[in-house]
């Protein structure tokens, strides 16, 4: 589970960012709206994160992918 924390102070009421994650072709997203987080299907994102779900994994347990694949975390990760 991803826990996702938002700080209201920060946000400053302006926020509307709708995030995508495609892991092995599959999609979800989250939109921030005024510090609130609400899970979606993510096909209305403006980003999107595209990457393997092994790689996904990694990067949530916090391993070093650089270490780990010879700096080639671009070639993995797509974001657009």
């Amino acid at each position: 589970m991803l826990r996702v924390l938002v700080v209201p102070e920060r946000a400053g009421g302006g926020i509307d960012a709708h995030l995508g994650v495609e892991l092995d072709g599959e999609r979800v997203g989250l939109h921030v709206r005024n510090a609130i987080a609400c899970p979606t299907d993510g096909v209305s994102a403006t980003v999107v994160v595209r990457c393997a779900r092994s790689t996904w994994v990694d990067l949530l347990c916090g391993f070093d992918l650089r270490a780990r694949r010879g700096d080639r975390l671009g070639s993995d990760v797509a974001i657009g």
